[in-house]
C-alpha cells in the first residue's frame, strides 16, 4: 500500500509535476491507538487531509475514467515539528504520526462539497470528486496505482497546535470519522 501527500490546499490548482510526498505505512497509527509526538523538538502541529481510498489498478488514467479510481472519502490527520525544517520526505518517516479515519463511500456524499471539521477547524472542499480524480490522474502518470492505495488529496490551510494529551476528532459532513489522542 503506498500513502501520497499532496501539497495543496482546496483553493489551489494542481500544478505538474505535483508536489507530493510519501508517507510511510510505519508512520500511520492503527485505528484507536494514538499518535506519539518524537521528542526531538516540543512544537507539533497538526494538519488535517481529506483522503481517498483507490479500489482500481491503474496507470496513466485519464481524466475521463479518474473518478472510478477511488471509492470512499476520510479524513487524516497528519503530526509535524512546528518551526523545525526537515529535510524533503523526512516528515513522511516518523512513526506514529499520521491518522486515517473510517472510510465513508463515495456514493454516500452525493458528489457535494465536503465539510471536514478537526480541532476548531472547517475546511470547505467545493468539488471533492472533481479534486480527487485530478489527483488520481497526476499520480497515476508517475506510478501504478493499486488497490487499497491512499491519497491525501489536499489539506487545511490552518494547522492545529498539538501537544501530548490533546485530543483530536474529525467529522466530515457530519459523519465522525477520526478520534486520535496524542501521547
Amino acid at each position: 500500500m503506498k500513502i501520497i501527500a499532496f501539497d495543496r490546499t482546496p483553493d489551489s490548482p494542481m500544478i505538474m509535476p505535483p508536489r507530493v510526498e510519501l508517507v510511510a505505512d510505519s508512520s500511520v497509527t492503527l485505528t484507536g491507538k494514538p499518535m506519539f509526538l518524537p521528542d526531538f523538538t516540543d512544537n507539533w502541529e497538526a494538519s488535517v487531509y481529506l483522503a481517498v481510498r483507490v479500489s482500481r489498478l491503474g496507470k496513466s488514467v485519464s481524466e475521463k475514467f479518474a473518478m472510478r479510481y477511488f471509492d470512499a472519502y476520510t479524513a487524516a490527520v497528519r503530526l509535524r515539528p512546528a518551526g523545525v525544517e526537515l529535510t524533503p520526505g523526512m516528515a513522511g518517516l516518523i512513526d506514529y504520526t499520521t491518522a486515517l479515519g473510517t472510510w465513508i463511500p463515495a456514493t454516500e456524499t452525493g458528489g457535494s462539497a465536503l465539510d471536514i471539521e478537526c480541532g476548531g477547524i472547517t475546511t470547505r472542499i467545493e468539488h471533492p470528486g472533481e479534486m480527487a480524480a485530478e489527483s488520481v490522474r497526476a499520480i497515476s502518470e508517475y506510478a501504478t496505482l493499486k488497490i487499497g492505495d491512499v491519497i491525501m488529496v489536499c489539506h487545511s490551510t490552518a494547522t492545529i497546535p498539538v501537544t501530548i494529551g490533546t485530543d483530536l476528532s474529525a467529522r466530515i459532513s457530519g459523519h465522525e470519522v477520526l478520534e486520535a489522542r496524542i501521547k
